[in-house]
């Protein structure tokens, strides 16, 4: 999968921006992804299990199209160090889904830099 134009990324960018009336930075991510129809999954709610689980697949985050529920989520380990890599994990993780990622057997690193 080619790595998406700029001008792409932007212009998907911008429609979320215009959709959900942002005008500035500082917005809760969370909320955001929320009001897009999307699960926002914190791994400290899960059991021990799950939580080792979400790890093993990164460290930081990862989305997934949830079939049962037909709904995107997104999980992310809110024991980082910084409520920015937080953001930054669920922003990218929303990158993924938007660009269709999560709807693709295996992530590949052309994938990776489109969410970036």
């Amino acid at each position: 999968m080619p790595v998406k134009p700029k001008s792409y990324i932007i212009e998907i960018i911008k429609e979320i921006y215009e959709a959900h009336n942002i005008c500035e930075l500082g917005f809760d991510i969370i909320k955001l992804c929320e009001n897009m129809g999307y699960a926002v999954i914190p791994y400290s709610s899960l059991s021990q299990k799950k939580q080792e689980a979400c790890l093993n697949i990164h460290y930081d985050g990862f989305s997934l199209y949830n079939e049962r529920k037909q709904r995107c989520e997104i999980y992310y380990n809110d024991n980082v160090y910084t409520k920015n890599r937080i953001k930054y994990t669920i922003s990218h993780e929303l990158g993924h889904i938007e660009l269709g990622h999560v709807f693709s057997e295996n992530a590949t690193l052309e994938m990776e830099e489109d969410a970036v």
